[in-house]
């Protein structure tokens, strides 16, 4: 992750790096008043226990969307199928 705003993640999120994924987005989730928006533009790959993090994170949220900036396209498929995602936007 960079330091920009909104929060750059790089990289990949899959089998290796997912308790780490899951976790920091816990935390970016529990500091948050209001929506939380991460830049994906600089993600490489996200499986799909990557997209259940990101969808169980937006869940989590009180009072906000998990705001998804610029996701890979795969990463859009993904979300397609694991259907309707209460409190997670996908903005271009």
């Amino acid at each position: 992750m960079t330091h920009a705003d909104p929060p750059r993640l790089q990289g990949d999120a899959d089998l290796r790096n997912r308790p780490d994924f899951a976790e920091l987005l816990r935390a970016l989730c529990r500091q948050a008043v209001g929506d939380v928006h991460l830049d994906l533009s600089e993600m490489d790959f996200v499986d799909v226990w990557g997209a259940v993090a990101l969808v169980e994170a937006a869940g989590a949220l009180s009072g906000g969307d998990l705001v998804l900036h610029n996701p890979p396209a795969a990463l859009r498929r993904l979300l397609d199928l694991l259907g309707a995602h209460p409190g997670l936007r996908l903005e271009p």
